[in-house]
């Protein structure tokens, strides 16, 4: 009975936290890629983002909450801003006619008037981004990390969904 039902196959699996030692701390060695091998860079940050994802949805999950908590209307106004007007340009897209005209200007005037609003909710979606790619990048690889990446199948979670909508190969 090793065949898994179709429901299994739908799960993720979650891989648990890792200590704060083997993340930042002590055990933690950092350093910066060689650009000259970008395939290099590019494995030593895909086996980062798999073995420590737990950690980096935790990093994200902070900080962004962090930067909600600072300014929640913010935050709000420029998400909802966000969403309407990409639903709103999905729409467009579809059907050109004289109203939509109307609309995309009128939306293009809100962009610019809260403009504030805008960017900070950009900015506390990216900064989380930006520090999980820094870490990404300039934690080396332990034997651990190689070893549970070779070991586990780690083709079924969440990390893994998100490098393949990118169009990436999980090794």
């Amino acid at each position: 009975m090793n065949k898994k039902s179709a429901s299994d196959a739908n799960q993720f699996n979650i891989l648990p936290l890792r200590s704060l030692d083997d993340f930042i701390l002590g055990s933690a060695r950092f350093q910066v890629p060689d650009f000259k091998d970008l395939d290099k860079w590019a494995r030593r940050m895909q086996s980062n983002l798999l073995y420590y994802q737990t950690n980096y949805f935790a990093v994200f999950s902070v900080i962004f909450l962090l930067l909600c908590y600072i300014d929640p209307l913010r935050v709000l106004m420029g998400s909802t801003l966000i969403v309407v007007t990409l639903l709103s340009a999905a729409r467009l897209a579809t059907e050109a006619s004289a109203p939509g005209v109307g609309i995309t200007v009128f939306l293009a005037g809100l962009c610019l008037y809260y403009y504030s609003s805008l960017a900070y909710a950009l900015l506390s979606l990216l900064v989380p981004l930006q520090v999980i790619f820094v870490h990404a990048s300039l934690r080396l690889r332990n034997i651990k990390n190689k070893l549970t990446n070779v070991v586990l199948p780690l083709d079924n979670t969440p990390m893994a969904f998100i490098i393949q909508r990118f169009g990436l190969q999980v090794e």
